[in-house]
Parts: structure tokens; C-alpha cells; sequence
């Protein structure tokens, strides 16, 4: 068990909804990165959750894998458990243009639940997703939080990420180059790739 936690505590939360992402790649080469788990909200108070990650990520992969916390006595244990994906999946769920892939997890998860498995993770959703008029009143430079684990570094004994902050280097809602796109000044190295990026202000 992870000591000292507040589950409830919105920061605490967010790191839960990162994993790593190893892959080993067609030309047997080994690639690190980011990913996180989005719902999909459903009727009926269903949801679908999706790994998501940049298809620079994954798209060499032969076959790969993330790790997810394990419950234990109601908080997240310091063991994981891995989720295997291959590239049979990979370029069936890029999302168009974007350098972004969705991959269905539901699958594994629910195979784990029917073993006694109990996977520890936080997802996000839409609903934090800003409105376009909540992108209208940000300021032109906003304090960004960052999750991830760039260079494949992260607390090892505890399985947890590593937290970066940075700064908009342009107005989020000044379509950067004409497209729906913004630019940060963070600190981000190769295995960053996959983070997801919000504005957190305790």
C-alpha cells in the first residue's frame, strides 16, 4: 500500500490516470511513453475506457504493454498489473489526421474483473474537457501541469509518474497556424509523448 495518500485529493486523482507504455518495435528496438485512460460516457451509467496516447508512441510497435495499479484493502498497492496490446490495433484506432490513437480497453479490464483482479486507475472524461467559452476566458498565459514519465523515469517502488509544470506559449484560444492547437514551454523529453496536459490550480 502507498502510505500518506489522499485519495480525494484532486492532484492525487490525476496521477492515477497516467500509465507507461513500453513497446518492443518491429526492428526489435525498445520505445518508452505516455498514456492515459479517457471515458467515454455511455446511457445507463456505462462508460468505455480508452487508452490514449500520440501514435508516434506506438505506431512501430510489434507488440507492447502499460501497467496499471493493483486494489488492494481499498487504495492502490505499490504492484501493477500489465495490460498486452499488438499492432493489430494500432492504426485501426488513430483518430484521422491527428497524431493521436485510442485503443478500447474494456476487453483486458473486464477479463481481469472476472479473474478477482481489481486494476487501480482514475480515467478522465469530457466533463473537465474546457467549453469553448471556458477557452474564450482563459488568459493568454496560463500555468500548465504535465504527467508522464519522460525518459521512461518515474518512481520505480511506487509506480508513480513525474509531475512537470510549464506555461501556454500561445493563447489556447488563438488556434495556433490556423488549426485547433495551442503551444506549451515545459520541459518535455522523449517518453513525455502521451502526457496529458491541464491546467491545475490548487
Amino acid at each position: 500500500m502507498i502510505s500518506n495518500m489522499d485519495l480525494n485529493e484532486i492532484s492525487t486523482q490525476l496521477m492515477y490516470t497516467t500509465t507507461p507504455i513500453f513497446t518492443r518495435n518491429v526492428d526489435s528496438s525498445v520505445s518508452t511513453g505516455t498514456g492515459f485512460i479517457f471515458s467515454i460516457e455511455q446511457s445507463g451509467n456505462t462508460s468505455i475506457p480508452l487508452l490514449i496516447t500520440n501514435h508516434h508512441v506506438i505506431k512501430d510497435a510489434q507488440i507492447g504493454f502499460v501497467e496499471l495499479h493493483l486494489l488492494k484493502d481499498g487504495v492502490p498497492s505499490k504492484d501493477t498489473i500489465r495490460i498486452t496490446f499488438d499492432n493489430s490495433i494500432i492504426n485501426s484506432n488513430k483518430l484521422g489526421d491527428l497524431d493521436i490513437v485510442a485503443l478500447p480497453i474494456a476487453g483486458p479490464l473486464n477479463g481481469l474483473l472476472e479473474k478477482g483482479i481489481t486494476p487501480y486507475y482514475k480515467s478522465i472524461d469530457s466533463s473537465i474537457i474546457p467549453s469553448k467559452k471556458q477557452i474564450e476566458e482563459l488568459a493568454a498565459i496560463e500555468d500548465i501541469t504535465f504527467i508522464g514519465y519522460p525518459n521512461a523515469i518515474y518512481d520505480t517502488t511506487n509506480k508513480i509518474p513525474i509531475i512537470r509544470e510549464g506555461i501556454t506559449a500561445t493563447p489556447i484560444w488563438n488556434d495556433f497556424m490556423g488549426k485547433e492547437q495551442f503551444l506549451i514551454d515545459a520541459g518535455a523529453f522523449p517518453g513525455s509523448s502521451g502526457s496529458p496536459v491541464f491546467i491545475y490550480n490548487r
